[in-house]
């Protein structure tokens, strides 16, 4: 290896062994150390105890199954810190997709192109951190307790807010992630409820 080149250092998040296999022959041909989370707690160590070092958190959603919810917030959390965050979905979802950069994912892609992507984005110095466009962690909380079949006045007691502040956070949540109609926010609310199933 030459000593001039970056080392990268990647935070993998991935459940499953065999593609976590996969996924750490192709990080290794980039010359990256990896540190693996098995679990969120780990995840969540691992994050808060980042150096001042390139990093990226390269995580895989195929497999988290109920932890979907805390782990978007873990991604919406590292949002804010100098660290790229890079997500493959087992396949291509639209919706999905969306959300995720809604939250502050930089890069978004399927496993399929995961190793293609992976060039790309270790022949770049770095990704440029996103802000403007991100949900804040009201819109997200609302977000998620509206998925997790919550209605209104239920979320405005469990956040102690009045239920009008609830429907300004879903607005804004909204028109964050262009979703312009009520049809559109109930396809993304059934899709995030129906992917503890659909990933594990």
């Amino acid at each position: 290896m030459n000593s001039s080149s970056p080392i990268n250092r990647v935070i993998l998040f991935e459940p499953r062994a065999l593609v976590r296999s996969g996924v750490c022959s192709l990080l290794h041909n980039h010359h990256c150390e990896v540190v693996h989370c098995w679990s969120l707690e780990k995840l969540i160590e691992t994050i808060c105890n980042q150096g001042d070092d390139r990093q990226i958190l390269l995580a895989g959603l195929g497999g988290i199954g109920n932890m979907i919810p805390s782990f978007i917030r873990i991604l919406h959390y590292t949002r804010s810190m100098s660290l790229t965050s890079f997500v493959y979905l087992p396949v291509q979802d639209v919706l999905l997709t969306k959300m995720l950069m809604g939250v502050g994912v930089d890069l978004c892609t399927t496993e399929d192109r995961l190793e293609s992507e992976l060039n790309k984005l270790f022949s770049k110095p770095s990704v440029a951190k996103r802000h403007g466009d991100c949900l804040s962690p009201a819109e997200l909380n609302v977000l998620l307790d509206y998925a997790s079949g919550l209605q209104t006045k239920e979320i405005a007691t469990r956040r102690t807010c009045n239920y009008k502040t609830v429907f300004t956070f879903k607005r804004n949540a909204r028109i964050r992630l262009n979703i312009e109609n009520s049809s559109g926010w109930i396809n993304l609310m059934s899709q995030i409820s129906l992917l503890t199933s659909l990933y594990e």
